[in-house]
């Protein structure tokens, strides 16, 4: 049976600079570029596809959090050195940090970043290289700022407000494209709800701090032509200059995983692909980095009820990725997210008070009757 790893408007049209310099958390001024075998044509799909890589390089045992709980949420930065460092939700704990200089299968674990309740973290390096972390609370969006990506410092007020958008937002993934800033996000995800069948939506930014919501790019409500459903978007400049936005899709049960949606300009959304699939379930959480190397790897979560949250990494295959067959939303029990039996439902955690979300807080609870 296949199983589910649960964690944790019309598009107005405006004008972007076209394809200047970016910002990414891994490679501020580099598009990816899909390798291809030997004598192949180029082929450019504006995706890339993922093989797993490494299992539980991060879980709670590891870091030092009761077994059953949740390790989740990687975002990662490169450092000058060429080390990787990933900022994470660890429950009980905050935002946690790990390092890792070798091949990534082994980390250590640095201080907290924080022991309030963030959740959600996403990592952003702005062009003078400090770096801006955003993370979800019950009112929306924050973010905090840091020189040496050790000590964080909380920013005034909401980068979005749950008040003014109508909806919980989910993380907030953020790319540079020209003179502009984007994020992408979902709406809050709920441990054992099926995916939101309304997509991914868009806000735009001068400064990456203050920011006006755009509206939708994909799913149900969206103008586009890509109406399947998606949650935890990750945002990465593509190699035709656009956006890719890698996400949780639930299609069928050959197409479910991280689906990556495709534009040449960030605001439409034409194509999508299957960039990573495992077998039993859909990947949490996929976040994208790119080592000093030029290699890309994938952070995704994993959920065992005995062990709780961990974090995993896929790495970059020289495949070009599948179409996702179906980019329409399927009702809960069409594809794998409405099946029974999802690991995730976390039935160790507290249940959830009515009418209030499942993160308000930023800690995970269980619905009512899960």
């Amino acid at each position: 049976m296949k199983k589910t790893f649960i964690f944790a408007l019309i598009v107005p049209l405006f004008l972007l600079t076209a394809c200047g310099g970016s910002s990414t958390e891994s490679d501020p001024n580099t598009s990816p570029q899909t390798t291809q075998p030997e004598g192949a044509a180029p082929q450019s799909v504006g995706a890339i596809s993922f093989d797993i890589y490494a299992e539980k390089v991060l879980t709670p045992e590891s870091v030092g959090v009761k077994k059953g709980l949740p390790v989740a949420d990687g975002t990662a930065v490169v450092l000058a050195d060429g080390s990787v460092r990933i900022y994470f939700f660890a429950q009980e704990k905050g935002i946690l940090s790990a390092t890792s200089s070798g091949d990534l299968k082994t980390w250590t674990i640095g201080e907290p970043v924080t022991n309030s309740f963030w959740g959600q973290p996403r990592i952003l390096k702005l062009d003078d290289e400090t770096l801006r972390l955003y993370f979800v609370t019950g009112d929306g969006i924050k973010s905090a700022f840091s020189k040496d990506g050790v000590n964080f410092t909380e920013e005034e007020g909401l980068r979005l407000a749950k008040k003014d958008l109508g909806f919980e937002p989910g993380a907030l993934s953020v790319i540079k494209l020209g003179g502009t800033y984007l994020g992408y996000f979902s709406e809050l995800e709920k441990p054992g709800a099926p995916i939101s069948k309304n997509g991914y939506y868009v806000a735009k930014s001068t400064d990456s701090l203050n920011w006006e919501f755009v509206g939708s790019v994909s799913g149900a409500n969206s103008n586009g032509s890509l109406k399947g459903n998606g949650k935890h978007p990750y945002a990465m400049i593509n190699d035709l200059g656009g956006v890719t936005l890698y996400g949780q899709g639930d299609r069928t049960e050959t197409a479910s995983g991280v689906t990556a949606i495709v534009s040449t300009d960030g605001l439409n959304f034409t194509k999508e692909y299957l960039a990573f699939s495992i077998p039993g379930g859909i990947p949490g959480d996929p976040e994208i980095f790119k080592t000093s190397d030029g290699t890309y790897y994938m952070i995704y979560g994993g959920f065992e009820e005995s062990l709780g949250g961990y974090l995993n990494l896929a790495k970059a295959n020289s495949n070009v990725p599948m179409d996702s067959i179906s980019s329409e939303f399927q009702q809960p029990g069409q594809g794998q997210q409405g099946q029974p039996g999802q690991p995730g439902d976390m039935s160790n955690l507290p249940e959830c008070k009515p009418g209030e979300p499942p993160t308000a807080d930023g800690k995970p609870c269980r619905n009512a009757g899960k």
